[in-house]
């Protein structure tokens, strides 16, 4: 689909369909899980999310990767069970940067089941992302959000019933204020609201795809008629001259 990107996998009587989409007004990225049951067994899992936190241009990090996370501030916010970064300004040019990961669920086999941010705790000693310390049996993740080397990771506890399926979601966003930062999380901590960003998605790319299936002139006379902010005005241009040159 041109508005999300899929993942899906199937094995012994169990599947999963992953879908990532990015919301069209906001700085939002949705990972969807739908987690199917066809077997005559309840499935009892735990998800795990994992990003590293860098909240600054990536060529950045690699020049001073430890230096960089210097500057990165971690809080747990109990109420909605939401990791809360910041990134502390090195300077009066540089502009406040704050990202939040959450998860959401409407399910009533739902529990949170914790989280981590210290990259090394996570991982372990001598192992990989792959298979890291924190997803081990007789590990667990820590709670705490000490560290100097950010991590997001959210860990769900979902049970699946025989012939079911559930579906969860993995939100991550940023934002240039704290406040905004959770104006956000509250907007988006409603499951309507997950589906409608998807559905969202959906009609502003294929409308976009009109667009650029549609002669110069009818993309000329559709901006002076409906279109009057700049960045879709930007938009629709692209769209003509990419037309044009066909």
């Amino acid at each position: 689909h041109p508005h999300a990107v899929e993942f899906m996998r199937s094995e012994g009587g169990f599947s999963t369909h992953t879908e990532i989409v990015i919301a069209p007004e906001v700085d939002v990225e949705i990972r969807q899980v739908t987690l199917n049951n066809q077997g005559a067994t309840k499935r009892d899992l735990e998800l795990t999310s994992y990003a590293e936190v860098i909240l600054s241009l990536q060529s950045n990090d690699q020049r001073h990767p430890a230096y960089n996370k210097l500057f990165i501030e971690c809080e747990f916010i109990a109420e909605g069970n939401v990791l809360l970064f910041r990134r502390r300004p090195r300077s009066a040019q540089d502009k406040p940067v704050y990202l939040a990961h959450f998860i959401v669920s409407e399910h009533e086999h739902f529990e949170f089941a914790g989280y981590e941010t210290d990259r090394d705790r996570f991982i372990g000693r001598g192992n990989t992302q792959r298979a890291p310390t924190a997803l081990t049996r007789a590990s667990s993740l820590s709670n705490s959000t000490a560290t100097l080397d950010p991590i997001f990771a959210l860990q769900a506890h979902v049970i699946v019933p025989e012939y079911k399926s559930q579906q969860l979601a993995f939100v991550t966003l940023a934002a240039s204020s704290r406040r905004e930062a959770l104006e956000l999380v509250r907007r988006f901590s409603r499951w309507h609201r997950i589906r409608n960003t998807f559905d969202e998605a959906r009609a502003i790319n294929a409308a976009l795809l009109a667009l650029l299936a549609a002669p110069v002139a009818a993309l000329e006379d559709e901006f002076q008629l409906a279109v009057g902010d700049r960045d879709l005005r930007d938009i629709v241009h692209v769209a003509a001259w990419r037309a044009a040159v066909r």
